[in-house]
Order: structure tokens, then C-alpha cells, then sequence
């Protein structure tokens, strides 16, 4: 399960080593079949702060593709 996946970390003594088994689709799938639907609105909001892409994926999702388009080629020229 989803739980098992993300607390089965070990921290060696000495040095900061966690490690962590791979979350699978069916992993993530079965976690968020347990949540409400306000759980998941709470979820994805807090992605959407905490992850520029996750905010940028929802405004191409919601036809603000003009703005994400202004954005890359803007990056584009700053780099270029």
C-alpha cells in the first residue's frame, strides 16, 4: 500500500541515507481512492504551491495555454 511504500525508509547512523520503495501507479491510485473528494481538492492545491510544474500542467488544462506559450518563449529568449 501506499503507507507501506512511503515509511519504509531507513536512516543510517552517521550519514543521512533514506531510502524509500518505489510508489507504483497502483500504489498511488489505491491512495487516493481512500480520499474525499475535498481531500483531493486540498491535495492537488497544495501541489499546485508547492510545484510550479503541477500549477503550470492545470493552466494548459484549463486553456491558459497562451500564458504557458508567453512563458516558454520568454525562457526561451532569456536563455538564447
Amino acid at each position: 500500500m501506499f503507507e507501506s511504500g512511503i515509511s519504509n525508509w531507513r536512516a543510517s547512523i552517521g550519514k543521512q541515507v533514506v531510502r524509500m520503495n518505489k510508489l507504483t501507479l497502483t500504489d498511488l491510485k489505491n491512495h487516493l481512492a481512500l480520499k474525499s473528494g475535498e481531500e483531493l481538492i486540498q491535495e492537488i492545491a497544495a501541489l499546485c504551491q508547492k510545484f510550479s510544474q503541477v500549477r503550470d500542467y492545470y493552466q494548459v488544462q484549463g486553456n491558459a495555454e497562451d500564458e504557458l506559450e508567453q512563458k516558454c518563449k520568454n525562457l526561451i529568449r532569456f536563455r538564447y
